[in-house]
């Protein structure tokens, strides 16, 4: 049987005023730091540290120009593992099993780092990740 035992500490700011559905103005950033330590496992150890730093700006009435900085890292004698790809809340997201992964990296836990659209989730992997996103989401327009 395996225990773990955890550590999370953060930061979380944010000013971000909502201007209707998925509609932001401001500015909202996370700083982290988590470590990971199994109790029964002599030199067990996992740290991980990361980022995700998001602007939205008003270019006129609803259009919104998104812009994302995230990063993290994993390291120690075990990792955690990072498929980017994909975007969040897909309802049928599509996984890239071509792209190989390198088991000799003691990967013990996986997570996703999205957004990166037009990509399958584990376009590429590995226990680092930094990705920008800028974007102008467009609302449909019905044109009668």
């Amino acid at each position: 049987m395996v225990h773990w035992t955890t550590a999370k500490l953060e930061y979380v700011f944010d000013n971000t005023i909502s201007m209707g559905l998925n509609l932001f103005n401001g500015t909202r950033f996370k700083i982290f730091g988590e470590y990971y330590k199994q109790v029964n496992k002599e030199g067990s150890g996992m740290a991980i540290v990361g980022d995700d730093f998001r602007h939205y700006l008003k270019i006129h009435r609803e259009l919104i120009w998104a812009n994302r900085f995230a990063a993290s890292t994993s390291f120690g004698s075990e990792k955690l593992i990072y498929y980017m790809g994909g975007t969040d809340n897909w309802i049928s997201p599509g996984f890239n099993i071509s792209t190989p992964i390198d088991y000799s990296q003691n990967y013990y836990f996986q997570a996703l780092a999205s957004n990166l659209r037009g990509f399958d989730q584990n376009i590429r992997n590995g226990n680092s990740f930094a990705l920008v996103n800028s974007e102008i989401p467009g609302r449909c327009l019905n044109i009668f």
